[in-house]
Formats: C-alpha cells, structure tokens, sequence
C-alpha cells in the first residue's frame, strides 16, 4: 500500500496541461476585460444618448420660445437664452424680409447647431382676401368672379355688371362678409420699408464683397453658417447656365436678367430691374425700385419675395401668361396721379399675399390676400375701372401652414419657414 502511494505522490502533471491551463485563464481574463469595457461602453453610450436627447429637448423648448416671442429676433447679434435650466447661444440676423436664426445647445463635450428661416405666423390675426380702398368707386363683379372670405369695399358696395356683353353668373356677389374700407390702404410697418433700404447698401465689415466681373464659376454655393456672398457690379448682370445657392446676394446698379438655364436657391437679387425671361424655375427675394417681370410658364416657388419701392411712381410688376408665384409681393411708390402697377396676365396665379398702392390688372387668380386701391381691365372694345372678370380671389384657398410676412402691423407670432445649412 505503501509503494502505491509514493508511486501517486511521485507523478508528476505533463508540460503541455499547464500550458493549457495558462492559455484558458488569460481567455477567462480577457473575456472579462471585454464584458467590463462592454459595460462600460454601453454606460457611455446611454449617457451620451441622454445628453444627445437633452439637447434636443432644448433645441426644441428654444424654438418654441422664439415662436411665442418674436422680440427675441427683432434685434440681430449673439445672445444667450435660458432654456431648461441651460444657456443657449442664439445668434439672429436678417436675410431680406425674414430672420435668419442659429441656435446652438452644448452639455459638457457634445454640441448641436440648427439654423432655420423665420417667417410670421400670418393666421394670427384676421387677414382679408380683398381690400379694395375707398376711391368713391364700385366694385363690379363679372362672368365666373369668385370673391370669398373676408372682404373690405368702399361705402358704395358691389354691383353685378357687364363687360362686352358677359354678366355675373353667381348668386351671390360676395361669397363672405363685407366691412367697409377706408380711404387709403393700411401702412406697411416702417421696418420693411427699413429693410428694403438696407438691401442696397454693401456691408464691408460683416459681408464677402466680390466684383461680379471676377466670377468664373458657373455654381456659387454658400451656407447660411458663414458670411453672406455678396457680389456688385455697376453693370447689367446676366445669369446663364449658373446655380446659386444659399447666402448669396447680387446686387446691380442697372439691371439684373435671369434665364431659364439658371438656378437660384433663397439667394437675393437687388436691382433697379430684374427680368425672368421664359420658363424659369427658381426660389429668391428680389428687391427692385422701377421694374420686375415673371416671364411666362415661369414659376417662383415659396417662399419668394418680390419688394419694389423707390422714388420711381411708375414702377410696374408683370406676372405673365401660365406662370405662379408663390410668396409675398409688395409694391410701393404712389405719388399723386402716378401710381404704380401690378399685371397678373391670364392663367397666371399668386399663393400668399400681394398688396400695390397703385393699380392692380387682374386676369388671373390669387389664393391669398390682396390689398390695391383700384383694378384695372383692359378688353379690346374698352377699359373698365374696378371691374373684375373670371377671376377668383379666397384666402382660403392658401394652405393653412403657409408663413409669411405681417407687412402692415407687428406680428405676434413667428413660424419656421425652413431649414437651413
């Protein structure tokens, strides 16, 4: 029995086991260094998840206090806001008629940055369809005429009529109320007006100012994050076969022409002219002081501006045949008899708002609001005062979600209009 136990005792445990022995414990502590960094990894990740949400949540509330409190913008420049218990950097500007607007949210390492176009929430407040003023003249309604929503006409009302032998088909002459109209149209707030006179003026500290002759591009893009594009010439500029894209503004002393090969993204032009010749299809705020026209089967998508004003009383806006515009229009300059003039040619059509001091020649229709203080119809056997013909003015017509401009009073409410880069 002896022999038998030294014999165990003696026997000794092979090489290659204790290597094996060796190789499976380092796998067991590297298996549970990987489930260590897997948790702690997954912590992280949670955390930067909650961080990455909490920003949000303050993009959001920021948001949502810049549309509640417009006087946030009404001043440009940085700034902090306390939302949430947290600071945010806002920093606003203008662009055109709107207010560019960029938020930034930072917790601890991380940060997120929005910048969006800020527009007015137009439903605020009661808008009309029509406001014709009060130049001790009818309103005559003719053929297929559709006049809905909210209507201001002068005391002496509106009338059936007949225009080269057509009447007015409809039973009713006004499908919505009636309010009597004042004398002279409500007054744009001054700040437009303010902001029209800024457009020609070149910033040399806070924009890139480049002579248009130096350009050699055919595409131009600049994002909303950086300082405006600004390019001058003292000379007629033509656009063929380019694309601008962003905060780009062109500014002539002449005349600015845009063609169908070219293609303009929320850039500004400001010139005493600016010509779309046929079919163009683009998205800018124009600002021009004698002459605007909208070549037809043309189309200017939302939200686009057209703002003429000026010292020229005879300043004309022409909307020509099959072609849309979808935005606000502004024109201004009467002076005494001269008075200056909107043509909106057949088939022709406005979404969003349009309001002259002058004379309105209406052939086409609008799916917003319109403010004038006479139309015009031209047939070819006479011309007829505040007649209108087949045309259909509703605000209703205008899609609910549509943002723009509160140009006569100061608006309550701001919406986003868009997102920028």
């Amino acid at each position: 029995m002896k022999s038998k136990e030294s014999r165990y005792h003696h026997k000794k445990i092979k090489g290659g086991a204790l290597q094996y022995i060796v190789a499976l414990s380092l796998l067991i502590f590297f298996l549970m260094g990987m489930f260590i960094l897997k948790a702690h990894y997954s912590n992280l990740h949670v955390n930067e998840v909650i961080i990455s949400e909490r920003l949000i949540d303050q993009l959001s509330s920021a948001k949502l206090l810049l549309k509640h409190q417009p006087s946030l913008v009404n001043k440009t420049g940085q700034r902090e806001l306390e939302v949430l218990d947290d600071k945010i950097t806002l920093k606003s500007e203008h662009w055109g008629v709107f207010d560019l607007v960029e938020l930034e949210s930072k917790y601890r390492h991380q940060s997120k940055k929005e910048i969006f176009m800020l527009g007015d929430n137009i439903w605020e407040k009661e808008r009309p369809s029509l406001y014709l003023a009060d130049k001790k003249r009818y309103l005559s309604v003719c053929g297929d005429t559709w006049v809905g929503g909210l209507v201001y006409l002068p005391p002496l009302g509106v009338r059936r009529s007949y225009v080269d032998g057509v009447g007015y088909y409809r039973e009713k002459v006004i499908q919505g109320e009636i309010r009597k109209s004042e004398q002279n149209l409500p007054k744009v707030n001054e700040k437009h007006l303010e902001r029209f006179e800024e457009q020609w003026k070149l910033d040399l500290d806070g924009d890139s100012i480049i002579a248009w002759e130096e350009v050699s591009e055919d595409y131009l893009k600049r994002s909303f994050r950086k300082r405006a594009l600004v390019f001058h010439s003292t000379e007629e500029i033509h656009l063929r076969n380019m694309s601008l894209k962003g905060k780009i503004k062109l500014i002539s002393d002449k005349a600015i022409i845009i063609y169908a090969t070219s293609n303009l993204e929320q850039s500004i032009l400001v010139a005493p002219r600016v010509i779309f010749k046929k079919a163009c299809k683009v998205n800018c705020q124009i600002y021009a002081k004698d002459f605007v026209e909208l070549g037809a089967d043309s189309r200017l998508t939302y939200p686009s501006i057209v703002f003429m004003n000026g010292l020229n009383p005879k300043k004309e806006f022409i909307i020509k045949g099959s072609s849309e515009f979808h935005g606000e229009i502004m024109v201004l300059g009467k002076k005494e008899n001269e008075m200056p003039s909107v043509k909106l040619n057949s088939d022709a059509k406005i979404k969003g708002f349009l309001y002259c001091d002058g004379t309105i020649e209406m052939e086409g229709e609008v799916a917003g609001s319109v403010y004038t203080n006479r139309f015009l119809l031209k047939t070819r056997s006479a011309m007829y005062e505040n007649h209108l013909l087949n045309n259909r003015l509703d605000l209703t017509d205008l899609d609910s979600s549509y943002a723009g401009v509160v140009w006569l009073s100061e608006g309550t409410k701001k919406e986003i209009i868009e997102y920028l880069w």
